[in-house]
């Protein structure tokens, strides 16, 4: 449905506890991962569609969906936009795209919306490069690890079957620093919650 066919909404209205003036998107830029996590329902399900779509997201892609969110920040009155990189695994698109594409959201979307951008990752390829890019576009991170390394690697393994915990918690730790001196927010860390685990264990 174009966008301009959707009906404004009144500025500040809400719906039960949701803020209609505010408006999340989940942007998948990666069609690709570096790890293969055996519970990962889209590249070990089914689904192999992947396959035949391309690797990384077009600038042409993200130019349209700025477009269509600078057209529905107008039409609906949004006060803020909040932009999750998924993937796959995001970084994989490279940096000089990834910066692209952080910078085509900052200079195409209204000042009087709070943009925020961020990125789930699996931190195994963060670098003080990747670092200075979170920190110029204010991007927010989070970090996928499920845990020690006796649950985390037991499902959270690299295309040999390795495990990576020690390549996330390398990247996670550089991500806490920056935090620490001021660089970039802090870091949030999601996991897969297995119930054979204990929940003791950290």
């Amino acid at each position: 449905m174009p966008i301009r066919s959707i009906k404004r909404a009144k500025p500040g209205k809400r719906l039960g506890n949701r803020d209609e003036s505010r408006l999340e998107v989940i942007l998948k830029v990666a069609e690709r991962c570096n790890i293969n996590c055996s519970y990962c329902y889209f590249f070990n399900g089914s689904d192999k569609s992947f396959r035949t779509h391309p690797p990384a997201i077009l600038l042409e892609t993200a130019r349209a969906t700025a477009a269509f969110l600078r057209e529905g920040s107008h039409s609906l009155g949004l006060k803020a936009i909040r932009i999750d990189f998924h993937g796959g695994e995001p970084l994989l698109i490279g940096k000089r795209r990834f910066a692209d594409v952080c910078k085509i959201f900052v200079e195409n979307l209204p000042p009087a919306v709070n943009l925020t951008l961020s990125v789930q990752t699996n931190a195994t390829l963060v670098d003080s490069e990747w670092i200075d890019i979170f920190q110029r576009y204010h991007v927010r991170v989070g970090v996928s690890l499920d845990g020690p390394p006796e649950y985390n690697d037991r499902d959270r393994v690299d295309f040999r079957g390795k495990g990576t915990h020690s390549s996330t918690v390398r990247g996670l730790r550089l991500l806490q620093d920056a935090a620490e001196q001021g660089r970039i927010n802090r870091v949030g860390v999601l996991c897969v919650i297995n119930p054979r685990h204990s929940a003791r264990r950290t």
